[in-house]
């Protein structure tokens, strides 16, 4: 089904090899796993989740460039965004980047503009994600409404007055 495929896309990404586990990470860094944990809570280090599996960190962010761009990223997107859309849009191709995913296309000159399109990207698709997650609630909720306002016009007296 196309739920199965998406979860086994996500577990490819997240297993890819640039996707390195917290203590890998924290090892060619030269600090402690803990270190490395509060850097991606406090917003200054991108991490990626997959349910019990745990959180991955791309390995970009070993280029100061790359770094200085994910961090300008996470400063522009609310804090509670899912890290995936900010993940996806560092690998989307922009024509103001030479149709080039951001995270090869960026360098000390365009590195505000390329942060500013990642997190437009990112904060659109969140949003465009929560309405459509939305969507079946509202359904529902409309039509239990409709359901309720007809269950009161259809009382027994309504029937016999047609």
């Amino acid at each position: 089904s196309e739920v199965q495929r998406e979860r086994l896309q996500s577990l490819e990404i997240f297993e890819a090899s640039h996707n390195l586990s917290v203590a890998d990470y924290a090892k060619l860094v030269g600090k402690s796993r803990r270190w490395i944990t509060y850097e991606i809570q406090a917003g200054n280090l991108l991490s990626i989740h997959l349910g019990h599996r745990g959180q991955r960190v791309p390995d970009w962010q070993l280029d100061p460039i790359k770094r200085k761009l994910i961090q300008a990223v996470l400063k522009l997107v609310p804090r509670g965004i899912d890290t995936w859309r900010i993940y996806h849009a560092l690998l989307r191709p922009y024509d103001a980047l030479g149709k080039c995913p951001v995270i090869e296309a960026v360098d000390p000159t365009n590195l505000h503009l390329a942060a500013r399109l990642v997190a437009a990207h990112a904060i659109e698709t969140d949003e465009l994600a929560e309405q459509s997650e939305a969507s079946p609630v509202l359904a529902r909720q409309t039509v239990e409404r409709l359901v309720k306002t007809a269950m009161l016009v259809d009382t027994p007296e309504d029937l016999v007055a047609r």
